[in-house]
């Protein structure tokens, strides 16, 4: 967690905003004391990997009880 003075983050209240806006918490300091705390509202969210979502659904079976199927042929179950 990043701390500012108040004076700091009367100055530069863009860049805590920036860095809630990045997920992380941002903490003002009066006479060296955390008096307030600047959180996001919402954690980041995390990009799609579409190649990895294909490469892996590619490796399953079109439908829903080939599992079951599968354990049943081999004896499994």
């Amino acid at each position: 967690m990043r701390v500012f003075s108040s004076s700091q983050a009367q100055a530069n209240l863009s860049e805590l905003i920036s860095h809630a806006i990045a997920g992380q918490d941002v903490a003002i300091s009066r006479d060296g004391i955390a008096v307030a705390k600047i959180i996001p509202l919402e954690p980041p969210k995390e990009k799609l990997d579409f190649e990895a979502m294909r490469a892996l659904t590619s490796k399953m079976k079109l439908y829903p009880g080939s599992f079951v199927e599968d354990m049943r042929a081999k004896g499994e179950l």
